[in-house]
């Protein structure tokens, strides 16, 4: 019976260490939430029209220096040959807690002034608009930090991946 990498080497998700990580995710995700979110509402005072689709994905830059600092403070608590599988479900984590921190802000946006963050020309004047937002925001904010979590964690590899 042939077996496959699977069933020789399962993943080790397991906490290595007596370290927080739900704590340190959501103290980063948070962190990364809030700056985008004032990024995004500068940008929508600044544009109230039309969001120039440059500046619209610029805001997806923000992430890189936030996942990139908390990938490396978590790496740095993990013993080695860990890193990596560790910090997947670390940064699935910070995502989503990054993700509500923005959906969040939105509706809270939303109630203050009567629009919400413009999302691929989806007006959030209205509270449709809003909630439609809301979920782009989310799914968008998801994807775009699982990204480039995945490339950050390319570099705690080292030589090949551990479990090679």
């Amino acid at each position: 019976m042939a077996t496959g990498t699977a069933q020789t080497n399962p993943p080790d998700l397991k906490d290595h260490t007596n370290f927080d990580t739900g704590a340190h995710a959501r103290t980063y995700g948070i962190i990364l939430g809030v700056l985008t979110a004032i990024y995004l509402i500068v940008l929508n005072f600044i544009y109230p029209d039309d969001i120039p689709m440059g500046l619209r994905f610029a805001k997806h830059l923000i992430i890189i220096p936030v996942v990139w600092y908390a990938a490396g403070n978590y790496a740095s608590k993990l013993p080695d040959n860990k890193v990596f599988k560790a910090e997947i479900t670390y940064l699935m984590s910070l995502a989503a807690y990054t993700a509500v921190t923005l959906v969040a802000i939105n509706v809270l946006v939303y109630i203050i002034t009567g629009t919400s963050f413009e999302q691929f020309m989806q007006d959030g004047d209205a509270f449709a608009g809003m909630m439609i937002n809301c979920g782009f925001v989310f799914f968008e904010t998801v994807v775009f930090v699982m990204v480039v979590s995945f490339i950050v964690l390319q570099g705690y590899k080292g030589g090949g991946s551990p479990e090679d």
